[in-house]
């Protein structure tokens, strides 16, 4: 796997807070089996690009396929990792429009 292969990790602009974030809201809801908690809790401290080639297909594996959609379930626009901890992994427009009757 190659950087490239990680395009959800490099898709936000922001300086990683909503990434962090989103990931402690991951471990303190999911209970991570093997080194999966413990690459995530590295992720956070010290970003993707001190994992080792096999600690990033573990976090591909046990966080992204399972916890991160790439795309709005109602309109498929991107998702960023503020969509994911605020929105309900909806866009943020799909979010509010979902809520502004309500």
């Amino acid at each position: 796997m190659y950087a490239e292969d990680y395009w959800w990790y490099y898709r936000d602009e922001d300086d990683g807070e909503d990434r962090n974030a989103y990931l402690r809201e991951l471990l303190a809801e999911y209970e991570f089996k093997g080194p999966a908690e413990g690459i995530i809790r590295l992720v956070i401290d010290q970003g993707f690009d001190v994992l080792s080639e096999k600690q990033a297909s573990v976090f591909h594996r046990h966080v992204i396929r399972h916890h991160f959609p790439s795309d709005c379930g109602r309109c498929g626009t991107d998702l960023t990792w503020s969509n994911l901890l605020y929105h309900e992994h909806w866009c943020a427009w799909c979010h509010h429009q979902r809520y502004k009757d309500n």
